[in-house]
């Protein structure tokens, strides 16, 4: 198989390669415009949290490999916990099992915590993370892929080499490759996790390796679970232009139409209708386009937002978006201008992620204690 570079558990082959279906691919859906409704109502100025993926440098075109550990590059994570000091932000960090592993990395991590300066999570690269029992390839460097019990005992691994590590246990998760399932949201419940990162609206992977379909997924935070244990605060991403909100979900649709992909139709279609994907990160994105999209999700009802990079990108050639020194600079001169232009234009709040967690919490408790005393005055 392209890319395999271990072999699998004597007979399980065709149980680690084998798909999960699309229903057990897809989160639960939850309360997502109840929770954008009661920041609204409340005239509450909208809030953003920061999410940096701390990870190993490697070629992103070539085939996973186990072999992928550098994480040199990380040693320039000061450059964007610098910007965030300056802005008064506190960023969480997503660290993964090679970033974890890096003792220069933990130590300045450590030293942020007890300072109050930053929170950290855990981000899960199924090929560099053990124990290593899959055939390591496109379709198993997504975790919803695995088997529960593989997924199961590399989450506990990389939990807890984080905690081993930083001497904080982390409580928000993303799924590398935005690979998460129902099944994970089971696991990270078990973990004890707080806050899910992983899901990418109006975008669907089924067509890059058999990864998630989030083209129907909510693009303003929800509950994962019917008793609010787990909450989802997604990528920022929408689909703008002037006809984006009459199309709605079908606009994703055209952008992601696999069908007609090699004929670059939905390019076409979608510069035809004036459509744009656009994504609130300093990667691939200009500041004007992540600004448009602020403007356009506003106007919207939006009132949360995640603006994400990679540590990768703050190294030359670590990654796509840093292919120089002007590329680094450039990418933590927008990270500032954006936070800035959200806190100053849109008199916009950045918290942490753990803080907007308790804010989304005291709202779910409100209601219940509504709920609860309506019950007793119709019972009375």
């Amino acid at each position: 198989m392209k890319g395999a570079v271990l072999q699998p558990t004597a007979g399980r082959e065709e149980l680690l390669l084998r798909p999960h279906s699309t229903t057990e691919k897809t989160p639960l859906r939850g309360p997502a415009e109840a929770i954008a409704e009661d920041l609204s109502a409340r005239d509450e100025p909208p809030r953003m949290v920061v999410v940096i993926d701390v990870e190993e440098e490697f070629d992103w075109s070539a085939p996973f490999s186990l072999r992928n550990r550098k994480v040199t590059g990380n040693g320039n994570l000061h450059l964007v916990q610098d910007v965030c000091d300056r802005l008064g932000v506190q960023p969480t960090y997503l660290i993964d099992y090679a970033a974890a592993s890096s003792p220069e990395l933990t130590s300045a991590v450590k030293r942020w915590l007890a300072e109050g300066r930053c929170q950290i999570g855990a981000q899960l690269h199924t090929w560099i993370t053990p124990p290593h029992e899959e055939v390591i390839c496109v379709q198993n460097s997504y975790e919803c892929n695995l088997t529960r019990d593989l997924e199961a005992r590399k989450m506990k691994c990389l939990t807890e080499r984080i905690e081993e590590t930083t001497g904080t246990r982390p409580t928000i998760f993303k799924a590398g490759r935005y690979g998460i399932s129902r099944r994970t949201v089971e696991l990270l419940v078990e973990l004890g996790y707080k806050i899910d990162t992983s899901v990418v609206p109006f975008t669907n992977y089924e067509g890059l390796g058999g990864g998630p379909d989030f083209s129907h997924m909510p693009h303003r935070p929800f509950w994962l679970d019917r008793q609010s244990r787990l909450l989802e605060v997604p990528l920022s991403r929408a689909v703008v232009g002037p006809l984006a909100r009459h199309l709605g979900r079908f606009a994703s649709r055209l952008i992601d139409n696999r069908v007609g992909g090699f004929m670059h139709l939905p390019g076409i279609v979608s510069r035809l209708l004036g459509l744009e994907r656009l994504t609130l990160s300093p990667e691939g994105s200009e500041l004007g386009e992540m600004k448009r999209l602020l403007a356009f999700e506003l106007d919207a009802g939006c009132r949360i937002f995640t603006l994400s990079l990679h540590s990768s990108s703050l190294v030359v050639g670590g990654s796509p978006y840093a292919s120089d020194a002007r590329d680094v600079a450039r990418l933590l001169e927008n990270t500032a201008d954006v936070l800035q232009c959200f806190k100053t234009d849109h008199g916009g709040k950045v918290v942490s992620m753990l803080e907007l967690h308790r804010e989304m919490s005291e709202r779910v408790n409100e209601r219940r204690e509504a709920g609860a005393l309506g019950a007793a005055k119709a019972s009375s």
